[in-house]
C-alpha cells in the first residue's frame, strides 16, 4: 500500500478557478467617486493666448474701428467661443475650469454686442 491511496484529495466539482473582471465591461464608478481630469497645462495656456490675443484686438479695434479690424476681432472672439464648449470624452482635461469657461463665455458674449455696435456705426 502506498502511502496516496488512502488519503486522496477530490477537488469539488463546484470550486471554480476565480475569473478575472472583464476589462470591455465598464466599471460603476459613483459620481462623489470620480475623479475630475487632470487639467492640460498646455491647454489653458493656448486657450489663455486665444484670449489674450481677442482682447489686443479689441482694444485696437476701440482705437481705430476699421471693417478688416472688426473682421480679425469677430473671427478671434469665434475662436474663443470655440475653445470654450464643454468638451467631450476624452478630451475633457484639454478645457478651462467650468467657472473660468462661464465667466469668458459671458465675455464673448459682450465681445459680439460690441461687434454688433461697431458695425454698425459709420466708419471713420
Amino acid at each position: 500500500m502506498s502511502c496516496c491511496e488512502g488519503s486522496v484529495q477530490t477537488t469539488s466539482p463546484l470550486r471554480r478557478r476565480p475569473t478575472r473582471p472583464n476589462q470591455f465591461e465598464p466599471k460603476f464608478i459613483p459620481k462623489h467617486e470620480q475623479a475630475e481630469p487632470t487639467a492640460s497645462p498646455h491647454a489653458h495656456d493656448e486657450i489663455g493666448a486665444y484670449i489674450a490675443i481677442r482682447n489686443i484686438l479689441l482694444a485696437n479695434v476701440e482705437k481705430s474701428p476699421t471693417s478688416e479690424a472688426i473682421a480679425s476681432l469677430a473671427a478671434a472672439n469665434d475662436v474663443v467661443e470655440t475653445c470654450l464648449r464643454p468638451a467631450c470624452p476624452p478630451y475633457q482635461a484639454q478645457h478651462l475650469a467650468e467657472t473660468d469657461a462661464v465667466r469668458e463665455r459671458k465675455v464673448c458674449q459682450k465681445v459680439k454686442q460690441r461687434i454688433a455696435q461697431l458695425s454698425a456705426a459709420p466708419a471713420t
